[in-house]
């Protein structure tokens, strides 16, 4: 039995040329769904939607409606037209991957047939990813129909350009070791510096490091940019003490040694006057002449003896490496003369 294999291999040559020019076509825009909207020029608005439809189509786009009727799906594409950022809301409810919007507008020129057609796409949160315009003279349906064609591959090229460049950033800490999170999530340790991609936008960024502060930080970030971000952590506040202990100590131990020496020398004042007074004496007049002494001996034992007791309370706090804030006092308000000591005990 003979095989003819001329009919077989010409069948296997014309799928390998199919396979390599489904392989050469661009992608639309890293999109799997569409949404069409047409602006403008009412009487090509079908046309252009019919061509555009088969050029995302046969790139494996698949177009839908998103939910629109026609007549919110005209304000939408107006919306987009005057102002895009007010309405990406509305495109992100569409639910689409990509939203291709074409505007077809008289071109101004000697024929009235003449128009430009301004393609726009957007991603599904609204963000405009790109845009180009063509002009079409004399613009037949089979002249349409290429100018719609090149204007989708050049900003679908455009598009997928964009949305293809990576955003990033790289966070470095001082001092060098902390965790890294963003948005919350863990994403590893700046020693000496920590990479990381994200989406655009706005993110939230923490370090934390034993012993430092929480250092938090926002960064806004668009398509395509690498940020290099350096966060300095401070010392927490229990590991910055500016004086030791031992210095408050030592700058505050001269108030035990002056208010004891106060204090001892008042007692011995207070005790020898009361030495000077003798309770045995008979003679009424010289008894109460001595009586003057008494009074101001007991006074001042008593203020010598209180002096002391501080000027040892003092020095236990002083050595302790604790700040008393106290220090001596003394008043003179007309014949009489107030001592003793004030600040915080």
């Amino acid at each position: 039995m003979s095989l003819n294999v001329l009919p077989l291999t010409r069948l296997l040559l014309f799928a390998c040329i199919a396979m390599l020019v489904a392989g050469a076509r661009p992608a639309a825009a890293g999109s799997t769904t569409a949404i069409i909207l047409t602006s403008g020029d009412a009487a090509r608005a079908a046309h252009v939607k019919k061509a555009a439809r088969a050029w995302l189509e046969a790139r494996g786009v698949r177009v839908v409606d998103g939910g629109l009727p026609a007549k919110e799906a005209a304000k939408l594409a107006d919306c987009l037209a005057a102002d895009p950022a007010r309405c990406a809301n509305a495109v992100a409810l569409t639910g689409a991957g990509r939203l291709w919007l074409f505007r077809i507008e008289p071109a101004r020129r000697e024929q009235a047939t003449d128009v430009n057609i301004v393609l726009s796409v957007f991603a599904a949160n609204g963000q405009a990813l790109a845009a180009d315009e063509r002009y079409c003279g004399r613009c037949r349906p089979e002249t349409l129909t290429a100018q719609v064609e090149k204007v989708l591959d050049v900003v679908s090229q455009a598009a997928l350009a964009r949305t293809s460049a990576r955003t990033v950033i790289r966070i470095r800490t001082e001092p060098s070791g902390a965790l890294i999170t963003i948005d919350g999530e863990r994403v590893g340790t700046a020693a000496p510096e920590v990479e990381y991609s994200v989406n655009p936008g706005e993110h939230k960024i923490t370090a934390s490091l034993a012993d430092h502060q929480l250092t938090i930080r926002r960064v806004n970030l668009s398509d395509g940019e690498e940020k290099a971000l350096v966060l300095r952590l401070e010392a927490s506040a229990e590991d910055a003490s500016t004086v030791p202990p031992t210095t408050r100590g030592r700058q505050r131990s001269i108030w035990p040694y002056i208010v004891g020496g106060v204090g001892v020398g008042t007692a011995a004042l207070g005790i020898t006057l009361l030495v000077l007074h003798d309770p045995g004496e008979r003679d009424d007049a010289e008894r109460y002449r001595k009586r003057d002494v008494a009074v101001p001996g007991a006074i001042l034992t008593t203020c010598g003896a209180v002096a002391i007791g501080v000027a040892a309370y003092l020095f236990v706090r002083s050595a302790s490496g604790e700040d008393a804030r106290v220090a001596p006092m003394a008043s003179v308000s007309g014949r009489e003369v107030t001592l003793g000591v004030q600040g915080r005990f």
